[in-house]
């Protein structure tokens, strides 16, 4: 359809890949329509006439919607917990307008459950906001949604066919290790974060990251943030004084960060906590994939070091990340040496 209202779609990187996804259907119907994939996308230089498609406080309804006749609209494509972590972490888009769907109903979506009524489908959302600014293509955006249901049709169809059973193949404890560690460990970046009270998203005190497969390494202390940290915390830190005095902004440091990192580089910490700090839901978890390998629990991580004859490399890091990373690089380096016998794929 040649809608004259442009689409830019910020997919999250896990519903990128999701076999159910309504992306593709947007991108085969509509002529202007743009996809970024990625948790932070950068922001467009010109966002005049732009609003974005998410419902919150002060979002307009699709009446104040026409009467703006927006150039833009920006839809956030992901579960509701991916678009809302976009959302959080894309300061840029709290300056756009919001506009909201009203609550009617269910989602036309069967394949794939909503989280309750009047929750739908980025594809459901987007043609409906365009429906109201552009009634004259309204055939169109119908016809587009009736091929969303026929797709689903045979979807169910097929799922309902009785298929005889199969075998279960034992599964290579070699493929338990993420693909991208075994493949490709040169994208790996180790990281370790701390933040203020241990409690995710509070605020980012130290962050902390190496290269799995190089010395390149990034360390940034957020200034204000370490002064108001009790003196016990700020020991178990163990930083040396020149670390604590070269301390920094938060905006400062996620500015060093995102210039640190390369386009393809997937984040690694031992637990999950790292990870929750900067809302990336999409890295690995050393520790779970060690025990999914190993087939069994794991103590703690220099415990892991002992039982496999490893030994711990100096980083170049000091204080509390770098005793972590010395034990986790060869834990990863490790992992990331195991290869697939190829009659067992």
């Amino acid at each position: 359809m040649p809608n004259r209202t442009g689409v830019q779609l910020l997919v999250h990187p896990k519903e990128w890949r999701h076999p159910l996804g309504t992306l593709r259907f947007l991108q085969l119907g509509l002529r202007n329509v743009d996809v970024k994939v990625g948790i932070y996308p950068d922001p467009p230089k010109d966002l005049e006439g732009a609003v974005l498609l998410f419902p919150g406080e002060g979002a307009m309804d699709s009446a104040a919607l026409a009467e703006m006749r927006p150039r833009t609209i920006f839809a956030i494509d992901g579960t509701w917990s991916q678009a809302r972590s976009i959302f959080k972490k894309n300061p840029w888009l709290h300056t756009l307008p919001r506009c909201a769907l009203p609550v009617e109903g269910r989602s036309r979506y069967r394949v794939r459950s909503e989280p309750a009524d009047g929750y739908v489908s980025t594809l459901e959302a987007v043609l409906s906001v365009l429906g109201g600014l552009e009634p004259e293509h309204g055939p169109g955006f119908e016809a587009l949604l009736d091929a969303f249901d026929g797709m689903q049709d045979l979807q169910l169809e097929y799922a309902a066919r009785p298929r005889p059973r199969r075998r279960k193949k034992v599964r290579p404890a070699e493929l338990t290790i993420p693909e991208v560690l075994r493949e490709q460990p040169e994208r790996v970046v180790l990281v370790h974060g701390r933040v203020q009270g241990d409690v995710p998203h509070r605020g980012i005190v130290t962050w902390a990251g190496l290269r799995l497969m190089e010395d390149e390494r990034f360390f940034g202390v957020v200034g204000d943030r370490i002064r108001d940290s009790r003196e016990r915390r700020v020991a178990r830190m163990r930083l040396s004084a020149a670390e604590l005095a070269a301390g920094e902004t938060e905006a400062e440091l996620l500015a060093r960060w995102q210039a640190f990192l390369r386009p393809d580089d997937v984040l690694c910490s031992w637990g999950s906590g790292s990870l929750r700090h900067i809302h990336d839901e999409a890295g690995i978890v050393l520790k779970g994939a060690y025990c999914g390998w190993r087939k069994g629990t794991c103590g703690s991580i220099f415990e892991v070091v002992r039982q496999e004859g490893l030994e711990l490399e100096p980083v170049g890091f000091g204080g509390q990340s770098g005793e972590l990373f010395s034990a986790m690089r060869p834990i990863a380096r490790l992992m990331a040496a195991q290869r697939v016998k190829s009659d067992a794929i």
